[in-house]
C-alpha cells in the first residue's frame, strides 16, 4: 500500500516517455509514510519535468466517472484541467466531490506519442485519504438559485473557480449523451452532458453545470438535468441570415429561408449548404441513420429550416481587436429531416438541362443532315443509272 518503503531490483529502460526500471524483484523494507508533496500548476506539469513525482494540485472537481473498477475525477485547476484516477473503494460516494474545491496528492503520469513526445498528463492517487476538501460541494445542486441564462459568465469579482450554476428552460434540442439545448424567456443555451435521459421538445428542465466560454455565447460543461414538467414545443423565431450574423439569436430556436446549393452526405453529421443573399451557411443534420435515408432535396430548391442557431467566431480577429468578439459565420443545428420544409422547387430549365437539350438538338440536326446527304447520294446514283439506260 502507499507509504511502504521497498527495494526494487530490475533493469533500466528508456521507457515510453522518460527512463524507467523494469522490476524483477520487490522487497518490502519497512512501513513508512508518503513524503511531502509540492503544490504545482498545470503549466509546470506540462513541462514533463515532474514525470513520476509525488505532487499536489488544487482545483475544482467537475466530474467523477466510474469505469472498470476505477474512478476518474476531472479537476479544473486555475490554469487547466487534469484527470486523476484511483481504484474504486466499496461504499465510497465519489459524486459528493463534484463542485468541491480540493487539494489532491498523487503521482504524475504522462500522455505521449509514439515518438516519446509529451501530449498531456494525469494523476494516479492511492485513495480518498489523499484528497483534502477545502470547500465542500452543495448538498443538493438543484437547490442553488435559478439564474437567467444571460447572466452566465458576466463579470464577478473575487472568485477563484467557476462553480456550478443552475438554469431553467424549455427543451429545443437533445442529442442524448452529448448535448442539450434549452431556452428561457429571453435566451438560448446549449450544454455538454453525458446524461441520456430522454426528453420531449418543450419540456421544462432544470440544468446544473459549470459555465464555460464557447464560440460566442456561454455553454456549460459536465451538466446534469432533471425534467420538471411537460409543455408545448417552443415556437421558432423567423429570422434572416443577416440577423443570424448579428449574434442576437445564438443558441436560440430559429427559422431561416435559403436556396439549397449543396448536400454533404459523406460527413459524420450530414450538412445542407444554403445561400441567402450573399451569405452561405450550413444546416447540420444529426447522424441518426444511413445517408441514403436523407430525402433527395434538389439543388436550387427554396427551403425553410428550423433549428438551433450556432454562431462561429474568428479567434484571430478577436485577439487583434479591442476585446469585443464579433460573429463571423453561423450554422443551424437541425433536430431531424422534419425540420426542413420545401417552399419552392427549382425550375426544370437549368443550365445542366439546357446543355442536355442543346446536345439532343445538335444530335438530331446531325442525323437530319446525314440523312439528307444519304438521300441526295441515292438520288444521284439512281439518276446516273437511268441516264445510262437511256443512252
Amino acid at each position: 500500500h502507499a507509504g511502504i518503503v521497498i527495494d526494487i531490483t530490475g533493469v533500466s529502460s528508456p521507457g515510453d516517455f522518460a527512463s524507467m526500471v523494469e522490476g524483477r524483484e520487490i522487497k518490502v523494507i519497512k512501513e513508512g509514510h508518503l513524503p511531502a508533496a509540492p503544490l504545482v500548476s498545470m503549466g509546470r506539469l506540462l513541462t514533463g519535468a515532474d514525470d513520476g513525482q509525488w505532487i499536489e494540485v488544487e482545483g475544482l472537481v467537475h466530474s467523477a466517472v466510474t469505469k472498470g473498477g476505477n474512478v476518474t475525477l476531472n479537476v479544473a485547476m486555475s490554469d487547466g484541467t487534469i484527470s486523476a484516477t484511483t481504484v474504486e473503494e466499496e461504499g465510497r460516494d465519489y459524486s459528493r466531490l463534484i463542485d468541491a474545491t480540493v487539494r489532491m496528492r498523487g503521482s504524475v503520469a504522462p500522455f505521449y506519442t509514439k515518438n516519446r513526445q509529451l501530449t498531456g498528463v494525469r494523476l494516479f492517487f492511492p485513495n480518498l485519504t489523499q484528497v483534502t476538501i477545502l470547500e465542500p460541494a452543495p448538498a443538493d445542486p438543484y437547490a442553488l438559485p435559478v439564474r437567467p441564462i444571460d447572466t452566465l459568465l458576466q463579470f464577478t469579482p473575487n472568485i477563484a473557480f467557476l462553480h456550478r450554476a443552475h438554469v431553467r428552460g424549455r427543451v429545443t434540442l437533445q442529442r442524448p449523451g452529448q448535448s442539450l439545448c434549452i431556452q428561457d424567456a429571453k435566451d438560448g443555451l446549449c450544454v455538454q452532458t453525458a446524461q441520456d435521459t430522454p426528453l420531449a421538445m418543450g419540456d421544462v428542465v432544470d440544468v446544473v453545470g459549470f459555465p464555460a466560454a464557447n464560440q460566442y455565447t456561454p455553454t456549460m460543461t459536465d451538466a446534469v438535468f432533471r425534467r420538471m414538467s411537460a409543455a408545448g414545443p417552443v415556437a421558432a423565431t423567423l429570422i434572416t441570415a443577416e440577423q443570424a450574423l448579428r449574434g442576437d439569436h445564438d443558441a436560440g430556436l430559429v427559422q431561416i429561408e435559403g436556396r439549397l446549393i449543396g448536400l454533404d452526405r459523406a460527413a459524420h453529421d450530414p450538412a445542407l449548404v444554403l445561400s441567402s443573399g450573399n451569405i452561405v451557411f450550413p444546416a447540420v443534420l444529426p447522424s441518426e441513420g444511413p445517408a441514403h435515408s436523407i430525402p433527395a432535396w434538389r439543388e436550387g430548391s427554396k427551403l425553410r429550416i428550423t433549428g438551433i442557431c450556432s454562431v462561429q467566431t474568428d479567434a484571430k480577429v478577436t485577439t487583434a481587436g479591442e476585446g469585443s468578439t464579433p460573429p463571423q459565420s453561423f450554422r443551424v443545428l437541425l433536430r431531424s429531416t422534419r425540420d426542413v420544409t420545401v417552399l419552392e422547387s427549382p425550375s426544370w430549365w437549368t443550365a445542366g438541362h439546357a446543355l442536355v437539350v442543346l446536345g439532343l438538338v445538335f444530335a438530331v440536326t446531325l442525323a437530319v443532315v446525314g440523312w439528307v446527304f444519304v438521300l441526295r447520294h441515292r438520288v444521284a446514283r439512281q439518276t446516273e443509272v437511268i441516264r445510262r439506260q437511256l443512252v
